[in-house]
């Protein structure tokens, strides 16, 4: 292959949103796109709720997830099929955790973000199998911990897109601007090379000046390129850890099931919270156990985590358990949502989210030449077309972004060195 002005290794949503807004700013380079896989989207990115919100805390996630939304309605009123739905989010919540978010939601609000609070009341008449009032001699519920559901948070501008649709739109605007992107080759990790060659074959020398100036690939052949650009978010590290550089996150595992039954069908009936008259994107209070209806299959989606004791650890090819299911998503739904006893899932699957440990915002920085996006910490659909165009920033060379909409955005913020966000504090 010829020498490319820019290779992207990952054909997820950040990798072809990158190359998108390159070849935009950019008509007429070479940018090529390698993907492990058979096609785009199939890594993590395949494997998420596929939901998007604006409701964080952190000013910076707030922006890069408000813009990139903003972006997704534009061409979905244009007439791109990327599924999009506004449907909402809805946190169900107790009365301690009120308390605990009270400023947070306070500090959202007054940042323009849409909520709307439902008391109890309200959402019994809406949601008539919701059990918001934990029995207090329900000995499992008080060993589960559980609280009962105080209010119901929603957030307007959330709701569900297909990943995969999504991230076809980019692959197709990048192939239409002429970009290429290659399936089933896997990049084993970049060349690392002297910038003055001596011509010895044990370079470099621990002397010698180095930079990143292309790719080796698991085949055994090799692909120069002017710069080089990591969007591989948990294989990141596999690709980098070999020429010593760190991406600064950690993988975790996160387990998705699929539930079709009749009973479940009065979760595409309910009025009162979207136009489509289908329950929002709905978090309970305990574990992060949520549920995503999926109108146009029929069916429910459910995961859940903990927040501590997860262990950090890549894995190839993760997989969700049937234990995982039974032991921890169903015992909090079925307290919840009586409709739940019983059903069993009839799919199932597992990802991992590229974690930033330390704020939950993305990092976008640039080092020997190469260019690194990672640390979607599971919010990588939300934030995708912003991530895209900052990257794209940093490869021209300029301090600022333009976000969709006009927005200005300081490429270094979501750097290393100079580092400029605020920590996330509402995380699922």
């Amino acid at each position: 292959m010829e020498r490319q002005d820019v290779v992207i290794v990952g054909a997820g949503i950040f990798g072809l949103s990158i190359a998108y807004h390159i070849l935009r700013e950019n008509p007429g380079k070479h940018v090529t796109v390698f993907e492990k896989f058979g096609t785009c989207a199939q890594g993590n990115t395949a494997k998420s709720a596929g939901a998007f919100r604006n409701v964080f805390s952190s000013k910076t996630n707030l922006l890069l997830a408000d813009t990139s939304i903003d972006f997704y309605m534009d061409i979905h009123r244009k007439g791109y099929d990327i599924g999009l739905e506004q449907a909402g989010y809805l946190w169900l919540m107790s009365a301690s955790q009120i308390e605990r978010n009270k400023t947070v939601f306070e500090g959202m609000m007054k940042e323009g973000v849409e909520l709307k609070f439902f008391e109890k009341e309200d959402l019994k008449k809406v949601m008539p199998y919701l059990n918001t009032d934990i029995d207090p001699d329900d000995e499992e519920a008080r060993m589960m911990g559980l609280e009962s559901i105080e209010k119901g948070i929603q957030g307007v501008k959330c709701g569900f897109v297909d990943a995969d649709k999504l991230t076809r739109f980019y692959e197709g605007e990048v192939k239409k601007m002429g970009g290429s992107v290659i399936y089933n080759t896997e990049v084993e990790k970049p060349l690392l090379e002297p910038k003055e060659k001596l011509g010895l074959e044990c370079e470099p020398l621990i002397w010698q000046d180095v930079e990143i100036t292309g790719v080796k690939l698991k085949n055994g052949h090799t692909v120069n390129a002017d710069k080089v650009i990591i969007a591989a978010n948990s294989w990141a590290p596999q690709i980098l850890d070999p020429v010593g550089i760190d991406c600064m996150i950690k993988s975790v595992k996160r387990q998705m099931f699929v539930l079709r039954n009749p009973k479940l069908n009065v979760l595409t009936n309910v009025h009162g919270f979207n136009s489509m008259g289908v329950l929002p994107f709905t978090i309970f209070p305990k574990a992060s156990v949520y549920i995503r209806v999926d109108r146009i299959e029929g069916s429910v989606w459910a995961s859940g985590h903990e927040h501590f004791g997860a262990p950090y650890c890549f894995e190839e090819d993760p997989k969700a358990t049937d234990e995982y299911y039974d032991y921890n998503i169903y015992q909090v739904l079925r307290k919840y949502m009586p409709i739940f006893d019983g059903l069993k899932a009839s799919n199932k699957w597992a990802g991992l989210y590229d974690m930033n440990t330390i704020d939950a915002n993305p990092y976008i920085f640039e080092t020997h030449n190469v260019i690194i996006a990672v640390g979607s910490s599971g919010s990588g659909i939300m934030k995708a077309d912003a991530v895209g165009r900052i990257t794209a920033a940093l490869y021209a060379g300029r301090t600022e972004a333009e976000l969709y909409g006009g927005k200005k955005f300081k490429v270094s913020a979501l750097g290393i060195k100079n580092r400029q966000v605020d920590a996330e504090r509402f995380i699922l």
